[in-house]
């Protein structure tokens, strides 16, 4: 199933259940059982003092059987979300910050093989994009921009020969992680002794096709560090602690592909992060 139409049937899912659980008064803080018109609990909720849901919630079919399973954090969802169907078999892993789809999805069929699986940022897809006949080989691959559209797609058949290929994807590096600042509110990144950050890019990352980073990382204007990166079908994760002063500067370098726009405004992108004394 294309993710769009993934993205548009979860949110009317998601938006019937809304309104079926709407509080009933006025004002209340607390875990609030809902039920149907035959008594049966359709929903676990908590909420603030201000009667706005924040916690666990839990939401049911009528036949008792778990639908979906989520966090809310002053309203919003925040979190995992799972969503099972109605003889409970689970149907997705969807992951929300701030109430939109930010981070990995994943969405299975009834036996419990993966169908489709890829990445979110701020709502849209983003990045790599993966799915898969039934007997676990993959059917097809995209990768979107940040606006959400597939500009690269790789269709195979159920034996895994490649039967289609469109587009050319754009060799980027884009943050995805809000445990760095978003490269729009400017740099350096100040920090203290001991403070951590972790950061994660998306990159296309084609089955067919091999793409390499290349991490440089100085402190003090003196290497530190060299290493090449093969790229996955996840965003890369990087994590890092700073135990001593200095200024250090992260560069990170695409090579050349096979299959690639280049893109020069993005080819290589750097961080410089200055850390100071913990006092």
């Amino acid at each position: 199933m294309n993710s769009q139409l993934h993205r548009l049937f979860f949110g009317l899912l998601v938006a019937q259940t809304f309104i079926s659980c709407m509080p009933n008064e006025s004002s209340r803080g607390g875990l609030v059982l809902e039920r149907n018109k035959s008594g049966v609990v359709i929903a676990e909720l908590n909420y603030a003092a201000d009667s706005v849901l924040h916690g666990p919630a839990k939401y049911y079919y009528d036949n008792a059987v778990l639908s979906d399973s989520l966090f809310y954090l002053n309203g919003l969802r925040e979190g995992l979300h799972y969503h099972y169907d109605s003889l409970g078999n689970l149907e997705s892993i969807i992951q929300f910050k701030k109430g939109q789809q930010d981070g990995t999805a994943s969405w299975f069929y009834p036996d419990g093989s993966l169908q489709e699986k890829g990445f979110w940022w701020k709502g849209d897809a983003y990045g790599n994009y993966y799915w898969y006949f039934r007997n676990g080989k993959m059917a097809s691959y995209c990768f979107y921009n940040l606006e959400g559209k597939c500009g690269y797609k790789i269709d195979f058949d159920s034996s895994g020969t490649k039967v289609k290929e469109k587009g050319r994807f754009i060799n980027q590096i884009n943050f995805v992680s809000k445990a760095w600042p978003d490269p729009e509110e400017g740099f350096p990144v100040i920090l203290r002794t001991g403070d951590s950050l972790a950061l994660e890019i998306a990159i296309a990352s084609p089955p067919i096709y091999a793409t390499t980073l290349q991490l440089i990382v100085k402190k003090d204007e003196q290497a530190i560090e060299n290493r090449l990166i093969n790229i996955g079908s996840t965003p890369i994760e990087l994590n890092r602690q700073f135990d001593s002063v200095g200024i250090y500067k992260f560069d990170f370098i695409l090579a050349a592909t096979e299959k690639v726009k280049r893109n020069k405004k993005n080819e290589a992108l750097s961080i410089v992060v200055i850390v100071n004394e913990d006092k």
